[in-house]
């Protein structure tokens, strides 16, 4: 099933989760061209057709990219439901979770991820936050040249090195797996920099991350840096996510964000 058309979408909904069989994760982001179009508050709204009407099942969310619909619409064998993300004027497409899916795949693919989170849970898995940096949004207004952007003050606490208000959005916990980790070399910088410990980490697919997002061990406080991704996917949608971390070292300003 394809994605109703729609002349101009300048929030884009990049996922559409099940939680458990009732309920729905979705996230979204909005497009570079509107990002300086905040502060953003944001309404989720469901329907039985991409046309509408529309039913906000999620308001005056403010500051996140994720929520969670416990309440979908019944899908019968020849109905399913739509979603729409609003900002003011702005809007998402109408999107579905059968996107790209037939019924029966989308029920396997929920069968999936409900086995690996069975996995994870009792097996050798363990619960890490996510702190997703900020792309769009209201820009710092502590340490950026406001006509340049150019960053004026380093270590800034109030956007923690990523020019916009914030940083990062609260974070949001998920079960994953993470892999024994090894020394290696920061290439990124000159040759006198000393080995970075890096690691392999397997995750639930919700929220996708991406590199430059953080992980946080919540248990023991470590932190690490998503430097790359890769989603398996069913008829391109995500069942979980294959990352790779590189460590933190306890004075990076990273650790000044509180996660509890």
């Amino acid at each position: 099933m394809r994605e109703h058309p729609q002349q101009l979408a300048e929030i884009e909904i990049i996922a559409i989760m099940p939680d458990g069989n009732e309920a729905y994760d979705l996230q979204w982001e909005v497009l570079p061209f509107a990002a300086a179009l905040g502060p953003f508050n944001f309404t989720v709204s469901s329907s039985g057709s991409p046309e509408g009407p529309w039913t906000p099942v999620g308001t005056n969310l403010g500051n996140v990219y994720t929520y969670t619909d416990s309440t979908p619409l019944i899908i019968g064998q020849n109905k399913v439901v739509y979603y729409r993300v609003t900002s003011g004027a702005l809007s998402s497409r109408p999107t579905s979770p059968f996107t790209h899916m037939e019924r029966q795949k989308v029920l396997i693919r929920r069968k999936m991820i409900s086995d690996e989170l069975v996995m994870l849970k009792k097996g050798n898995g363990v619960l890490v936050a996510i702190l997703k940096r900020k792309h769009w949004g209201p820009r710092c207004t502590h340490c950026i040249d406001p006509k340049t952007l150019r960053i004026l003050v380093k270590n800034c606490l109030a956007c923690y090195g990523t020019t916009f208000d914030g940083g990062y959005f609260p974070p949001v916990d998920v079960w994953g797996k993470l892999g024994p980790s090894s020394p290696g070399t920061d290439f990124t910088t000159d040759t006198s920099t000393p080995e970075v410990e890096t690691e392999q980490a397997f995750l639930l697919p919700f929220p996708l991350v991406r590199r430059g997002d953080i992980l946080v061990e919540k248990a023991v406080n470590i932190r690490w840096e998503i430097v790359s991704e890769q989603p398996t996917q069913l008829r391109r949608n995500p069942v979980h996510q294959d990352i790779n971390l590189s460590r933190l070292a306890p004075p990076n300003i990273i650790y000044q964000i509180p996660v509890t």
